[in-house]
């Protein structure tokens, strides 16, 4: 297990992949975007963003397989707000987006998606209490496995407080509940998303913590997941998950942020072979001359799958991000991201392995008029292609759009 451990997160910091679905962080504590608010009213701040984004040619809507791509104009209109309240030790935030997603051609994949999440801390010193409720209604892919924009909501509420001990040393407690909702008649190759993956969860985390340096801590606890299916009881189960890491505060130069440990799924029908083993979850983010900011990421978790065979599949892979300033008006990116889903445990116990991968590159160039960090209007290019023993599920995909995200 040590050393299954070691390689886990020496992976992590070489390789990258996209943040885990489920993440879960507490407000930080040092955060003060009150600081940074392009309004603010005496305790009150506002940043507002307006973007028009990924409008260009999408050359595989549906992700088809080869020889059966149907291409479509493409464009997403999003606004974003962050209001606050800041008085004394309260910290008061609320983050909303809207986004309307439009295709020409394909008038069944436009949507209207948005999220609100509503945070309040009370930073006392030695305490900290916090809550925190938000709500999102998305029709975005959901992951690498159901490639299909299908309509869910996700309810999540939790509360938690922070204490310190002194001499560097704290404690943190907290709890969740969360839910995920398919809407009615939502279906990816031919199973119904809401009867097999509705679900709820109630987390419980304690952990301790010893402050290495102002920006970064080192932690170690253990998470507790009670999970309840609302259609599919055979996949309920109750996780437990033993970790270790480190977590860095925004205002960190050197972002780093890593959690590894032992995770063991215990399903309540003991008919059911659960996940044990290795889960991890790294990022790093650095900047090299003044000019460029580069960003490694990784990940090694379960995920519950949709398919009616498997109760899980193990994602694992990374991704690595640079941008280059050149001055206050131009700045290119460069993207690379790389995930395998694995499956083998079935619902029946009988192993039957399989792999799946995917892969995306991109780069994007991007002007500032007027400079500094105003109003921006970048041209970019992605490629992106999955190769599974499933034929049906093997696609490539190019797409060439422009971005303009205007801050007021």
């Amino acid at each position: 297990m040590t050393q299954q451990l070691a390689r886990s997160a020496l992976f992590l910091l070489l390789v990258a992949s996209p943040v885990a679905a489920q993440e879960w962080r507490p407000p930080d504590p040092k955060a003060e975007p009150w600081r940074d608010a392009r309004l603010r009213i005496g305790p009150i701040f506002l940043n507002p963003t307006f973007q028009i984004r990924d409008l260009g040619v999408d050359d595989n809507v549906f992700n088809d397989t080869p020889g059966s791509e149907r291409q479509d104009l493409t464009g997403t209109l999003s606004m974003t707000s962050q209001v606050g309240l800041q008085v004394r030790a309260l910290l008061v935030t609320v983050e909303q987006a809207n986004s309307y997603i439009w295709y020409r051609t394909y008038t069944s994949e436009r949507s209207v998606d948005g999220g609100l999440r509503v945070v309040g801390e009370l930073r006392l010193g030695r305490v900290r209490p916090w809550a925190a409720l938000g709500r999102a209604e998305t029709h975005e892919r959901g992951g690498f496995e159901i490639d299909a924009r299908a309509g869910r909501e996700t309810p999540t509420w939790d509360v938690g407080a922070d204490l310190e001990l002194g001499w560097r040393l704290g404690v943190s407690g907290a709890y969740r509940s969360r839910a995920l909702r398919y809407a009615e008649g939502e279906e990816f190759d031919g199973v119904d998303l809401k009867e097999v993956l509705d679900h709820k969860a109630e987390e419980v985390r304690g952990y301790g913590r010893l402050i290495l340096t102002d920006y970064t801590t080192a932690i170690g606890g253990v998470e507790y997941s009670r999970v309840r299916f609302d259609f599919s009881p055979i996949r309920d189960s109750d996780d437990v998950y033993y970790f270790g890491g480190l977590e860095s505060s925004q205002e960190s130069r050197l972002g780093l942020n890593l959690k590894v440990g032992w995770m063991e799924q215990r399903h309540t029908d003991p008919t059911v072979t659960g996940f044990k083993g290795v889960a991890a979850s790294g990022s790093t983010t650095f900047i090299v001359g003044d000019f460029m900011q580069l960003r490694f990421a990784g990940e090694r978790r379960p995920g519950l799958s949709y398919e009616e065979d498997y109760p899980y599949y193990v994602q694992q892979g990374g991704e690595a991000r640079s941008h280059i300033r050149f001055n206050q008006y131009f700045d290119l990116i460069f993207e690379g991201r790389a995930s395998w889903l694995r499956y083998r445990d079935t619902l029946t116990g009988v192993s039957a392995p399989r792999l799946d991968r995917t892969t995306a590159l991109g780069g994007e160039f991007g002007y500032f008029f007027g400079g500094s960090e105003g109003t921006r209007v970048g041209i970019r290019y992605e490629y992106a292609t999955r190769a599974s023993p499933n034929a049906l599920k093997n696609y490539s995909r190019s797409r060439i759009y422009s971005a303009f995200r205007l801050s007021f």
